[in-house]
């Protein structure tokens, strides 16, 4: 829950009290190349149309409702809140809320100069003081890694912010849209932000509706639409006549593509499905990271890969490309996991020999099946060593009493068990891409703690991870967009924007 106003009050009063003295640095330069056109996916319409309708597959609550947020509210929010800095498609770093940015000690600080004309919805400047505030309440920080005392208040227009470790550029950390800045509001109410676009009202709670923030971007921001239609044929969204539908359903894509009126844009590879399992590591000693089972990194081979892309997933996947965050976690030193957020005790052995994906994610159940077929021959069986579940397999198969299946459980169920490490193996989605590698990396130890054996708190940076996740296909959606409506843009994490930053 968001704080109280009283409170946010509470700490504009105590960060003004930290206007800090930051030495004789050097003003804030301008920084960022322009955007590239190939993150526009789709140039602007010819003329200007009414309200833009966008068909959104899963539901969107207000920001502090919960830290984990899915597609749908990423892209409803990209519209609303900004970070300081954006990521364009390629990762290169943009003005957003800050205008100009610059290194100090060897990259080790970062002073940034917000925008002269950032407002709130309510037209309210926006400060320095309010960025960090922003930050302080939601708790965003503190979860990136920034303690309070990292965060200074230089100017009523600029910040300085202390990282501890060299960057030789300017980390994408900045364009978390976790750290996209918020007015304090009351815990029923869309927040304000600081994006081109406010909440104007809905039509009902399945639907949003957004328009420009100021009155002067009317003539540049349509008003957006955002109709929530979890539970729906893509099929059938399209007939109703919205301008935008991401989807990877591929009849969906196949239906759109018959029709005159849409065009079917590819985005970019968001998301690398792996298999974790309790089988590949083994308890360490104490202050050691996890040993493992599996002798290498190496996964499944790659024409297996291949395969599980051509042949097993109904979407349009290839083969999972390296290199994965996951598998360079060195400048994580400063980050450890401590004894009392691991389970030690997982086993991977249940009544039932299970892969198990969470309910609503088909790709992740392709998988999985596909797994369970190869698992049931034994010819097959050795295909899956690299997993480190074969042996179990293969004398199961053995004796003829091979129990393996695949599995879909709604989501908390999903989460439970995935924590408890109770099944054999789980087919789990991860972005290709993170704007804070640590940060990613610890929350996804939280979400699966006996990726960790230790009995001691132990440093991300001497952990393995990538012996304990074997990555299987990266997937990509595409945009149904109806011709000459909307405008395009791609962000850093495959996020749409329906408009030209």
């Amino acid at each position: 829950m968001r704080l109280s106003c009283f409170r946010r009050a509470a700490f504009r009063f105590l960060l003004g009290l930290l206007v800090a003295n930051c030495g004789t640095t050097p003003p804030p330069r301008s920084a960022g190349e322009p955007e590239s056109d190939e993150c526009v996916l789709v140039s602007p319409p010819s003329a200007r149309g009414d309200t833009i309708r966008v068909a959104l597959l899963q539901d969107v609550r207000r920001p502090g409702l919960s830290t984990s947020h899915n597609d749908s509210e990423r892209m409803v929010y990209r519209h609303l809140y900004e970070a300081l800095i954006r990521a364009d498609c390629r990762g290169r770093p943009l003005p957003a809320l800050a205008e100009a940015w610059s290194p100090d000690d060897e990259g080790r600080k970062w002073r940034f100069l917000l925008r002269r004309d950032a407002r709130f919805w309510d037209g309210s400047p926006v400060t320095a003081t309010d960025v960090v505030a922003s930050w302080l309440s939601s708790g965003a920080a503190r979860r990136l890694g920034m303690e309070p005392d990292s965060i200074y208040v230089a100017g009523s227009n600029e910040l300085v912010v202390w990282l501890g470790r060299l960057h030789e550029s300017i980390p994408l950390l900045f364009a978390n849209p976790d750290l996209g800045v918020t007015a304090a509001s009351a815990p029923d109410e869309w927040p304000a932000g600081t994006g081109p676009y406010r909440v104007a009202g809905t039509d009902s709670d399945m639907t949003l509706i957004l328009t420009a923030a100021h009155p002067d971007g009317v003539g540049e921001h349509r008003p957006i639409r955002f109709e929530m239609v979890s539970g729906m044929d893509p099929r059938d969204v399209i007939d109703e006549g919205h301008d935008l539908l991401v989807t990877e359903d591929p009849r969906a894509l196949d239906y759109a593509g018959s029709q005159s009126e849409y065009l079917v844009v590819p985005m970019s590879w968001d998301r690398t499905r792996v298999v974790v399992s309790p089988r590949r590591s083994r308890p360490s000693r104490a202050g050691q990271p996890g040993g493992d089972v599996i002798p290498d990194e190496s996964g499944l081979p790659r024409r297996t890969l291949e395969e599980l892309a051509r042949h097993a997933v109904r979407a349009e996947a290839r083969a999972a490309e390296p290199p994965h965050w996951w598998m360079d976690l060195s400048m994580c030193d400063a980050t450890t996991v401590r004894p009392e957020s691991a389970i030690t005790s997982a086993t991977g052995r249940s009544g039932t020999e299970r892969i198990v994906y969470r309910s609503g994610d088909p790709v992740a159940r392709d998988l999985a099946e596909r797994l369970v077929a190869l698992g049931a021959s034994s010819k097959d069986t050795e295909i899956l060593a690299p997993l480190g579940i074969a042996p179990d397999i293969a004398a199961a198969v053995s004796t003829g009493e091979s129990r393996l299946s695949a599995v879909g459980l709604n989501p908390a169920a999903f989460d439970s068990t995935l924590r408890s490490g109770a099944e054999l193996a789980y087919v789990v989605g991860l972005p290709r891409t993170v704007s804070a590698r640590c940060q990613a990396a610890a929350e996804l130890v939280a979400t699966i703690p006996w990726l960790v054996r230790s009995e001691a708190p132990v440093s991300l940076a001497a952990l393995s991870l990538a012996r304990a996740i074997a990555p299987l296909v990266d997937t990509r959606k595409r945009a149904v967009v109806r011709r000459d409506r909307v405008a395009l843009t791609i962000d850093w994490d495959g996020t749409l924007l329906l408009y030209r930053p």
